[in-house]
């Protein structure tokens, strides 16, 4: 039953296409540091997954706070510094607004990848890295920013999960192109942003941008508690509990 979907994911950065408002700042001496952390929250949108047709998707929470994408940055830049640095994408958790119809049969899909071993998100393959580049094209300190170009290459894994009853399945994700030119970018962040230790942002925050492609994504909202990485759970588990849900509604009706 399980269809083969071409496995790239998607090109252009995931946190340029990202919007992280710029809160602009006096600052001394700041550099980009490494091993920096961008946290974000997908607006809902449709792409086309292969032969599933055209699937709305939107964010599914794993946190810290409503985050469901999560970037990380490789590189460094020092004080007032420009040029590239390495990127990539280690968290994604997508899910369907809405059941969609395969086969004559309706399933929930899921969009994931869980680079970081993140509790409760499984992976169920192994997936190639998902990488990119951002190019800093401006760095000024005292401004509290800069502006940047970027692009992003993902690899996913699709999930598609039976309404009512059934095992669920998995397969690769195709591409989904995302690039961005002249973003910008903060040394401070967003208020009520959900910076935590285990996700520092070590001096760059992406700004409210324009971006291309079909995955649109925003800051992510303050949490709610400290760190909501156990608390969340995945988008597959809900949906198998939902079905199981449902089946157990049936046989009692």
């Amino acid at each position: 039953m399980a269809q083969h979907i071409p496995r790239r994911l998607s090109r252009g950065y995931a946190a340029a296409a990202l919007g992280l408002a710029l809160v602009a700042a006096p600052a001394g001496a700041d550099p980009i540091g490494p091993g920096g952390f961008d946290l974000l929250h997908t607006v809902p949108f449709v792409t086309t997954l292969g032969p599933l047709g055209q699937v709305a998707l939107r964010g599914a929470p794993i946190g810290p706070g409503d985050t469901d994408t999560i970037v990380r940055r490789t590189g460094e830049l020092p004080s007032g510094g420009t040029g590239t640095i390495d990127i990539e994408l280690v968290a994604l958790s997508l899910e369907s607004s809405a059941p969609i119809e395969f086969g004559g049969s309706f399933f929930d899909v899921f969009v994931t990848i869980n680079a970081l071993g993140l509790p409760g998100l499984s992976q169920p393959d192994a997936l190639q890295p998902s990488l990119g580049m951002i190019t800093i094209t401006s760095h000024d300190d005292a401004a509290g920013g800069g502006t940047f170009d970027s692009f992003f290459d993902v690899f996913a894994d699709v999930t598609l999960v039976p309404v009512g009853a059934g095992q669920p399945f998995h397969t690769p994700a195709p591409l989904l192109h995302l690039e961005n030119t002249g973003g910008t970018w903060s040394h401070d962040p967003s208020a009520g942003y959900p910076e935590t230790r285990a996700f520092p942002a070590n001096g760059f925050y992406p700004g409210p941008i324009p971006h291309q492609g079909a995955h649109p994504v925003v800051p992510s909202s303050p949490e709610p508690s400290t760190l909501l990485l156990l608390g969340a759970g995945t988008a597959a588990l809900a949906a198998q509990r939902r079905g199981r849900g449902r089946a157990e509604a049936q046989s009692q009706a």
